[in-house]
């Protein structure tokens, strides 16, 4: 039997970059690269999202729920001392159309005068939805 297939639900996760950052803070993972958890209102009550070093500030994927706890993490965050806090978002790309992976982009990309990167399908059909 492999190692995956004994997993259980009482099988913990293991995380190498060590434990997940609380809800609106940031983790490095690598050398410019941030782990960053939104809180969500669900059972699944957050989700990962990344920043990434870019030339002259950072690129973010992935953007969390529109809603007021997101907005004000990420107001948080890019006004705080931490790693993304008084620097410029250069790009925000997101992969794919669920709400908790663009709910944020629009705001982001206005606030940050930067480009939406994302494939043409997906930011149709979440244009639709």
């Amino acid at each position: 039997m492999s190692e995956a297939s004994q997993l259980d639900a009482t099988t913990s996760v293991v995380y190498p970059s060590g434990a997940p950052p609380p809800a609106g803070e940031t983790r490095e993972i690598a050398p410019g690269m941030l782990w960053i958890r939104m809180p969500m209102p669900f059972a699944l009550n957050h989700i990962n999202l990344w920043a990434i070093k870019d030339t002259d500030g950072w690129a973010i994927v992935d953007t969390g729920l529109q809603t007021l706890d997101t907005a004000s993490a990420w107001q948080g965050l890019l006004a705080g001392a931490g790693a993304l806090g008084q620097s410029r978002i250069t790009r925000v790309m997101v992969t794919h159309m669920h709400p908790d992976h663009i709910g944020m982009a629009g705001w982001m990309t206005r606030k940050f005068e930067c480009r939406l990167w994302m494939t043409r399908l997906e930011y149709l059909n979440c244009r639709v939805c």
